[in-house]
């Protein structure tokens, strides 16, 4: 168990190193509002969690909600759309 944590801890960053990263997006709800967040990833780690090339900002989600750090995997910046 431990042996398998580590052998996806090392494959996942050793990964990084070879494919150049880009930024993916996904449409998210969040408390009942539509959101988006985005992150630097690989097309690997993006097609796990079903993102999209591009950037929240192309999708008019422009206003700034915060940053989550995902474990062992990336670092996702959070926004709101700025029309209603």
């Amino acid at each position: 168990m431990i042996f398998t944590k580590l052998l996806y801890f090392f494959l996942a960053f050793n990964n990084r190193k070879c494919n150049s990263d880009k930024t993916y997006y996904k449409i998210i709800y969040h408390k009942n509002k539509k959101g988006c967040v985005e992150s630097n990833t690989t097309q690997k780690i993006a097609n796990t969690f079903n993102a999209k090339l591009g950037s929240c900002s192309e999708q008019n989600y422009t206003i700034f909600k915060g940053v989550y750090k995902i474990p062992f995997c990336c670092i996702v910046h959070g926004y709101e759309c700025d029309v209603e």
